[in-house]
């Protein structure tokens, strides 16, 4: 994945997740977003997601664990993400 894919798909995240993080959360992914830290953003999701218990999709799951494994970031929550189709 080139760091363009990364970029483009990381930036969606913020809205994707709105109405199911909590704002504060919301606010700081925005703040990343802004400064270029696609990394961190996509670490601190799947962190408040997993830590949560918010519901994921499959496909909203396999979306988060490639840019995990592509940023090296949030690799470790990937696996306690909950599933619900």
């Amino acid at each position: 994945m080139t760091e363009d894919e990364i970029i483009t798909r990381a930036s969606r995240l913020p809205d994707r997740f709105a109405g199911r993080i909590p704002d504060d959360v919301l606010v700081g992914l925005r703040l990343m977003d802004d400064g270029g830290e696609y990394g961190e953003l996509v670490g601190e999701l799947t962190a408040a997601l997993a830590v949560n218990h918010t519901p994921v999709s499959a496909a909203e799951r396999d979306e988060l664990r490639v840019l995990a494994d592509a940023t090296g970031e949030g690799i470790d929550y990937v696996g306690q993400l909950v599933v619900s189709e």
